[in-house]
């Protein structure tokens, strides 16, 4: 089956490279060879005789591609790759999600990417513990913060900032859960300096922040993180 897909393809190929259009002698030859059992320094010049019809059928059926099929194709294959080019993976278009602490200097958000370990994460915390780590949950959740090194990305007039106005700078008295949403970074570098003591403010308190092609989407405060 192999070496009569192999004549197959063979006979296509001569076809094919033929300026001229040699199907009827092709064949010619093929029944020649088989009948008449030419040999060349010992071996025969045909690669089987098995299949000896099939191959002349093959070959005055055999139709050389339309010049205008293969430029089709060609342009078909083109717009393909440059569609792929010109359009990535969706999962390039996904905002990415980190978790860590943060400091804001001018338009650059730094932030040093951390893991939250909830106490239920019994894996997670038996995996870590197991590598010398020391894993606590008084408040049922570790912060586990390895390395230190800080990414960079910008921040810009569309940042959106939600965080819990514990002060009501911005709601007013009585709203419940206290959440504000702005994209006004004025807004949110108040309520860092008026809600927390360090500086920079709130440096060692998670935000959850959404990027995408090194910009900052959006930063959120969680109040169980900042009690």
């Amino acid at each position: 089956m192999v070496w009569a897909d192999i004549e197959l393809s063979c006979d296509e190929k001569v076809l094919k490279e033929m300026s001229v259009d040699i199907k009827k002698s092709y064949a010619n030859s093929l029944l020649s060879l088989a009948t008449g059992g030419y040999i060349f320094n010992g071996n025969p010049l045909a690669f089987g005789e098995g299949n000896v019809k099939g191959r002349i059928k093959n070959v005055l059926n055999y139709e050389k591609p339309r010049f205008w099929v293969v430029v089709l194709a060609a342009i078909t294959a083109l717009a393909i790759g440059i569609g792929l080019l010109a359009n990535p993976s969706q999962s390039s278009y996904m905002p990415r999600l980190i978790t860590g602490y943060m400091v804001i200097e001018d338009d650059l958000l730094y932030i040093d990417e951390v893991e939250i370990i909830y106490r239920e994460d019994t894996e997670r915390i038996v995996e870590l513990e197991e590598l010398g780590e020391s894993i606590t949950t008084p408040s049922g959740y570790h912060i586990y913060n390895p390395n230190t090194d800080k990414q960079t990305y910008k921040v810009t007039k569309e940042t959106t900032y939600t965080f819990v106005d514990y002060n009501f700078l911005f709601l007013e008295d009585g709203v419940a859960d206290r959440l504000y949403t702005t994209t006004n970074k004025e807004e949110f570098m108040l309520h860092l300096d008026e809600s927390y003591s360090d500086s920079p403010p709130a440096q060692k308190v998670p935000f959850f922040i959404e990027v995408k092609d090194g910009k900052v989407i959006s930063i959120t405060e969680k109040i169980e993180f900042t009690i």
